[in-house]
């Protein structure tokens, strides 16, 4: 991402921001199912899910920078379906805002569910922000059997950490 149009990005001349890429009522901006992949400089809007990653028995590095998804269903929703094989998703810089998953749905900004703990690790890092996501259980980030760590220095703005997330009935924030 972060070009401005298809020629630019075969001739690799980078925009000024992100690529936006835009998901339906019925299907999410981006779908990564049994695969390794780096995505960066993306703005994920207006779909079911900004991102789905979809695991099953295969071990996977997911790695994101400078991605947002912002106005769909579910911001970035992750589902490991593996015994074993180990998952982990590693996202720098990125933003998940103003996604709601309704009454019935989990985690707005971030829903992460594995069949087997610890097989699913999520590493969040820099200016990353889970803020205004609404959600039933989770309103920013909902975890079943996934470990998630995020650090950051000094939060700089409203759009870092986890802020400004609700629940209709568990967990605002997480």
């Amino acid at each position: 991402g972060g070009y401005n149009d298809c020629s630019d990005a075969s001739l690799n001349v980078f925009g000024n921001g992100l690529s936006t890429i835009t998901g339906t009522i019925s299907a999410p901006a981006i779908t990564v199912t049994n695969a390794n992949i780096n995505l960066t400089n993306l703005e994920l809007t207006n779909g079911i899910r900004g991102l789905t990653i979809d695991m099953n028995n295969f071990a996977a590095e997911i790695n994101l920078e400078s991605v947002v998804t912002s106005f769909n269903a579910q911001g970035i929703r992750i589902d490991n379906n593996a015994a074993s094989p180990g998952l982990s998703v590693n996202a720098n810089n990125i933003k998940s805002h103003n996604n709601s998953a309704g009454s019935s749905g989990n985690g707005g900004g971030l829903s992460c569910s594995s069949t087997s703990s610890a097989s699913t690790t999520i590493v969040v890092t820099g200016n990353s922000g889970f803020y205004d996501n609404v959600a039933n259980v989770g309103g920013g980030i909902y975890l079943e059997n996934c470990d998630m760590s995020m650090s950051r220095g000094q939060l700089n703005t409203n759009t870092e950490g986890i802020k400004n997330n609700s629940s209709t009935f568990l967990g605002g924030g997480v």
